[in-house]
């Protein structure tokens, strides 16, 4: 569960079986986590306090006073409310309308998170993992980030599944609990988790292989425009893979997985494209300018 601020940080290669033209490398993904509030899942806010507070931040309908906002949150936290107290910690996590202290974040997200919150649970975890408060602690940080987990925190799933993935912060490798987290968080449409899923669908790691199973998987993580699923689905289709052989669509997905820098793809490209009909290959680049037309990025 290591955190860093970037998104992608390696590449991990989990299969070569070679085939077709080139060889069919499957990439999952070491992911990240930033502190986190505004969130799809966990805790609704419930608090008439908070709502207060949250439309001084915003500026709605009325002038943004993040002073008054921070006020608010730190007198709710101080009354005993622990949706308050979870966003106080959350505050004082980032800095937001007062000082940054890991300190004050450590002690209200602790009160939060004991209290049974998840987003205060992931943020505790973050902050223990980072050691920001002073000491790093691994196994407590993992403790909080199960706990998020279990109520459907889905970036906390993925972290869970990749320590019993790679075998990490004291936790040795168990594919079945892994695959057990992935699902969760793929269920939610998290597509790291869809495209760490199809990985494990595709490789037989704590399943049985299912390569139709996982190709959808990939397709689902493609669509969200994340780049080694993009590289994972083309890299299938052209190798007809578990799916009948397409090269026009397979050379969509590696081109557009290729523009955001994935080197899998990048090389991938650079070695078909020298044998590849013309045709083919335009056809190929017509189908990325619809797709990016259509995401608006043309």
């Amino acid at each position: 569960m290591n955190l860093s601020h970037n998104p992608i940080m390696q590449t991990y290669p989990v299969l070569q079986a070679h085939l077709s033209k080139i060889a069919l490398i499957l990439l999952a993904i070491a992911t990240t986590c930033a502190p986190a509030w505004s969130q799809n899942n966990g805790d609704e806010t419930s608090s008439q306090l908070l709502r207060e507070a949250s439309a001084h931040f915003k500026g709605t309908g009325r002038p943004v006073d993040l002073k008054k906002a921070f006020d608010l949150v730190k007198n709710g936290a101080e009354e005993g409310d622990l949706e308050c107290a979870a966003r106080l910690g959350y505050l004082y996590m980032t800095g937001q309308g007062t000082a940054k202290d890991d300190v004050a974040a450590l002690r209200w997200l602790r009160i939060a998170a004991d209290g049974g919150l998840a987003k205060a649970q992931f943020n505790l975890a973050a902050l223990l993992q980072n050691g920001q408060a002073g000491s790093s602690s691994p196994s407590e940080a993992r403790h909080w980030f199960e706990k998020a987990a279990e109520q459907n925190i889905d970036r906390a799933q993925v972290l869970v599944g990749e320590a019993s993935y790679f075998g990490k912060d004291g936790v040795e490798p168990d594919y079945a609990s892994a695959l057990k987290w992935f699902k969760r968080a793929a269920a939610t449409g998290n597509a790291i988790a869809q495209n760490f899923t199809g990985v494990m669908l595709q490789t037989g790691q704590g399943t049985p292989r299912d390569g139709s199973a996982a190709i959808a998987m990939f397709r689902l993580a493609a669509d969200q425009n994340l780049a080694k699923a993009q590289a994972n689905l083309g890299l299938a289709l052209i190798n007809g893979a578990e799916v009948p052989k397409d090269d026009v669509e397979g050379l969509k997905w590696l081109q557009l997985s290729a523009d955001q820098g994935e080197i899998t793809a990048i090389r991938a490209l650079a070695e078909l494209k020298e044998g590849l009909p013309e045709d083919v290959k335009n056809k190929a680049d017509k189908l990325v300018r619809e797709h990016r037309e259509k995401r608006g990025n043309p």
